[in-house]
């Protein structure tokens, strides 16, 4: 059973009561991430994330940490692209004081100077461990081609001249612009009770709010038209990265749920396409898999292989065959159960745990202002059709707006594109 309350000032509540178990998830969402920065300020959402745990006016760092060891919950918290989420999981007889908590995090935090240079330190150390890691470089040099020009082409973690050049009063000034009621769902869901829990929201998020604050909900990019491009850095490493971008629906659309069918099948699964070809077949790699990441107005459907710099031709070669013969021919009778089947098991099983709860709840609210129904979501999976899932994927397949990213040691790599053809 969920509800939902809308407060007067704009702040938005839904709770999903699961009686049966003891434990309990709060999640603050709020409408800030990269995809809302400009360049001068990108990175600035996750800097604020971290600074949230670094004191406020009533806990030291340690203080916010031992609060919540001391009642043996967890807390944590995460930026994407169009949203920050912070969030704690209890025993049910402790969500008062994880609540508490949070909105001390939230509205008290005090941005000590010290503090500030000790996590610029901490964040850029953050960029470096992205900048070791080749797929990750991968992925994120592949958003910067496929949405170039646009606020999601930049990177959720910053640069280090920006991060460098935060303080308090441009943190101040994004909070100000961001953290504001009607830009914040508070999401929560395990045991408790409907009268108690509002209260507790009302007490420690409502009534903190300035009865004056007030903006604008965070605008969506604009829908993006990528243009076909390859994107190569040069690493002295033993495999090669490559991701290729394809258009891909937006958040929540009636074409999402059949192309996250079409890419498990593709692949998604030990047991897809390109796991069974690339990995099985033909040894060319160990790592090999399909994605999709959808935003408000946007999406990119992503194909990833880590191979041998020399197979780097033959991975895309093969990857390009494997497309365009399921644009060609569709997907098989069985190849469409099975996918089906995948599809429901993921939402029914993500519905085991209060945390993941919490999160489809709050980010369905916050980016669709839709409240997450799995009856729903399960009467759409089971009726996809096959033809439903060719033409999804021949609609946003294609070839002539695809990114190609890549992360090598070689040196010699013709255009890859001219191998999509």
């Amino acid at each position: 059973m969920h509800k939902m309350v809308s407060f007067p000032n704009g702040l938005r509540l839904i709770m999903k009561k699961l009686d049966f178990l003891r434990s309990v998830s709060v999640g603050v969402w709020v409408g800030a991430g990269s995809a809302y920065e400009t360049q001068q300020n990108n990175g600035i959402s996750h800097f604020i994330e971290h600074m949230l745990f670094k004191g406020t006016t009533n806990r030291t760092a340690f203080e916010i940490a031992d609060s919540i060891d001391r009642i043996g919950a967890q807390i944590n918290a995460f930026t994407a692209k169009e949203c920050t989420c912070y969030y704690t999981k209890s025993i049910d007889e402790h969500l008062d004081k994880c609540i508490e908590i949070l909105s001390d995090m939230f509205f008290n935090s005090n941005f000590i100077d010290t503090e500030l240079q000790k996590e610029k330190k901490v964040v850029i150390e953050e960029i470096s461990m992205v900048e070791d890691s080749p797929e990750d470089v991968c992925h994120e040099n592949l958003a910067k081609l496929f949405f170039e020009g646009s606020s999601l082409g930049r990177p959720i973690i910053g640069n280090a001249d920006n991060i460098n050049g935060f303080d308090k009063t441009k943190i101040q000034k994004f909070i100000d612009d961001h953290y504001c009621p009607q830009n914040v769902v508070i999401s929560v869901a395990g045991n408790f009770d409907f009268d108690n829990l509002t209260e507790l929201v009302t007490k420690y998020f409502s009534n903190e709010f300035d009865k004056n604050q007030y903006c604008l909900k965070s605008e969506a990019a604009q829908k993006h038209l990528s243009v076909s491009k390859t994107g190569y850095k040069l690493k002295q490493i033993e495999q090669a990265s490559i991701a290729i971008g394809f258009p891909s629906p937006m958040f929540n659309s009636e074409h999402t749920y059949p192309m996250m069918l079409m890419s498990n099948v593709l692949g998604g699964t030990m047991s897809s396409r390109l796991f069974q070809k690339v990995r099985e077949e033909l040894g060319l790699a160990y790592s090999v898999y399909t994605f999709m990441s959808s935003y408000k107005n946007n999406g990119v459907f992503s194909v990833y292989c880590g191979t041998n710099p020399q197979n780097i031709e033959k991975a895309v070669e093969t990857v390009v065959a494997e497309l365009k013969k399921l644009l060609k021919d569709g997907i098989t009778k069985e190849e469409f159960k099975r996918g089906k089947e995948q599809l429901k098991g993921s939402f029914i099983l993500g519905q085991e745990n209060t945390t993941s709860i919490m999160n489809v709840y709050g980010k369905m609210l916050l980016i669709s202002d839709q409240i997450f129904d799995l009856d729903q979501k399960l009467n759409e999976i089971n009726s996809i059709s096959m033809d439903d899932v060719l033409n999804t994927a021949q609609n946003h397949i294609d070839f002539n707006r695809a990114c190609i990213s890549c992360v090598s040691s070689r040196t010699d790599i013709g255009d890859l594109l001219q191998l999509l053809n």
